[in-house]
């Protein structure tokens, strides 16, 4: 097939809390988001050589 397959993800936090947490947000949620694009990534591999 060859086909492709473009994700694009983003998350945006707002309120009046976030300036004070935004280091421990970035340090939680970016590696979990990685993770997750990984294994989403692995997956649609893994569905394509089916």
């Amino acid at each position: 097939m060859g086909g492709r397959v473009r994700l694009t993800q983003s998350e945006r936090f707002t309120g009046v809390a976030v300036p004070f947490v935004e280091g421990q947000l970035r340090a939680d949620t970016l590696p979990q988001f990685r993770a997750m694009n990984e294994a989403l990534a692995r997956r649609v591999e893994a569905v394509g050589r089916e």
